[in-house]
């Protein structure tokens, strides 16, 4: 028992030697005394000790003889507008981004509206875009190296939470905007330094399976296949920590009242004044609900509860308010929904307001467009 005591004495001993060196550049004895002896503690130096031992440094430098009211006049201001906080994130891009969009929306408005979009819903697919470039690089460069200097950075970084104006522009022209209030903020979206290191982890992992994939000689059919997998487990993650994004139909099967696009009539785009990329982005996926789509969509979402039906975003070339009127009541009709008895169902004008309605949880009797 003595001879372990002495041992552990002895490295202990040795420890402090290394840690307190003397020779060197190390601070000796002598050092140490001319260092003391600099110090000339006065009157203020104790005070200043006093004082910031019971207080934070930040609010004793503060210069209270300064503080006075903000100057809050500008030359253009948006008054109905809410300050967002980022928080622990590193999305100031996307903040700064949407304080651009929020703050001309309110302003086509005479900055009667509190324009709030959500941050979640477009950092939720940002996070998703990323992990889908980092995976679809590792393929692409799967025969370098792995300390070729491009595959080296797609593993070291495979995903942040980083980006520019540009990729608010890409990403709501893509997916759209919503707002906050149907997808607020989570703990995840706000501090995403954890998320991120599991993201990145997982896709490290699926980065190593692709490269072998690839290096096995696996078809480029099978390939894209297994990362659509491993992009649905991405999803999966992101779901749980920042919310899946709201989906429109799950609202229309709660909503009392509605009001849908029905942009234009197919026949009529197809052989209108539009030109041919025009035609197609109106028809993609990311375009335009055409008057079938959306007579569709609802039939597919009725429910009892659903009482009044407007129609909007009526194209002026492409569409016709009777026209969309009758294509959605026919899709309506076939799917056993009588407008203007289950429900009320009306086409809006396109260059005029329409009438003020006063809802409640009745059906509207009148049917202007049959």
């Amino acid at each position: 028992m003595r001879k372990n005591i002495f041992l552990l004495g002895a490295l202990l001993a040795v420890s402090a030697a290394t840690m307190a060196q003397t020779k060197q550049g190390g601070i000796s004895a002598q050092m140490l005394s001319q260092i003391e002896k600099m110090q000339k503690t006065s009157a203020a130096d104790k005070a200043l000790f006093n004082a910031i031992a019971a207080n934070s440094i930040d609010d004793l430098a503060k210069n209270y003889a300064a503080k006075r009211p903000v100057d809050t006049h500008f030359s253009n201001e948006t008054p109905k507008q809410k300050i967002h906080n980022q928080r622990s994130s590193g999305r100031c891009w996307m903040f700064s981004g949407f304080n651009v969009l929020r703050a001309n929306f309110a302003k086509q408005h005479q900055d009667s509206l509190c324009v709030e979009y959500s941050q979640a819903y477009l950092f939720f697919y940002d996070q998703l875009e990323k992990a889908n470039l980092m995976l679809q690089g590792v393929i692409d460069n799967a025969r370098k190296p792995i300390d070729d200097q491009r595959v080296r950075f797609f593993f070291q970084h495979p995903i942040n939470d980083g980006g520019t104006f540009c990729g608010v522009a890409d990403l709501a022209e893509k997916y759209g905007l919503v707002p906050m209030a149907v997808m607020p903020e989570t703990y995840s979206s706000d501090n995403t330094s954890r998320m991120a290191r599991i993201i990145s982890s997982k896709l490290r992992e699926y980065g190593l399976e692709l490269r072998s994939m690839v290096a096995a000689g696996k078809k480029a059919q099978d390939i894209r296949k297994r990362k659509t997998e491993m992009l649905g487990t991405i999803y999966h993650i992101l779901a749980l920590t920042i919310g899946e994004p709201v989906q429109m139909e799950a609202y229309i099967r709660t909503a009392n009242h509605l009001v849908i696009e029905a942009n234009h009539d197919e026949h009529m785009l197809l052989n209108g004044p539009y030109p041919t990329y025009l035609k197609e982005r109106i028809l993609s996926p990311r375009g335009h609900q055409s008057n079938v789509t959306c007579g569709e969509l609802i039939a597919r979402n009725y429910h009892e509860g659903l009482r009044n039906i407007w129609l909007c975003h009526l194209s002026l070339e492409n569409n016709d308010p009777q026209v969309a009127y009758n294509t959605v009541a026919d899709r309506l009709r076939d799917a056993g929904i009588v407008p203007g008895e289950d429900v009320y169902l009306k086409a809006l004008e396109r260059t005029t307001p329409s009438r003020i309605y006063r809802l409640g949880n009745t059906i509207l009797k009148d049917i202007p467009n049959e």
